[in-house]
């Protein structure tokens, strides 16, 4: 799959966003984006397969990006400083004008 080629540009920026878990909405954080999906820093990941919404936060729009998303891996604890607990998740789908935005932003960050 796209996702398990690596080679997409992955930008190092903080993103706030949320998403719900069976108990609760969740805010978490991202800083590692790429265009098929991202990294969720949170304690409480989802089980892998799990399919969820995610809203995104950029700081230019006014709305939240919402993504249609699946947990993929998940990290319960944290291994080191560099590895945070969470879970990486693709994206399943999205808006045209959405994937526009984010395709915009990963290049404009990336200096691409």
């Amino acid at each position: 799959s796209e996702f398990a080629s690596r080679k997409q540009d992955r930008v190092q920026k903080t993103l706030s966003l949320s998403f719900r878990d069976p108990q609760s909405f969740v805010k978490a954080y991202t800083d590692n984006i790429s265009k098929g999906g991202l990294f969720i820093r949170t304690e409480r990941p989802l089980k892998k397969g799990e399919q969820f919404l995610l809203k995104l936060h950029f700081p230019e729009l006014s709305e939240p990006m919402k993504i249609n998303c699946e947990s993929v891996w998940t990290r319960e604890q944290s291994e080191t400083e560099k590895r945070p607990p969470g879970m990486g998740v693709k994206f399943c789908e999205m808006a045209e004008r959405d994937s526009q935005i984010l395709n915009h932003y990963i290049q404009t960050l990336s200096g691409g």
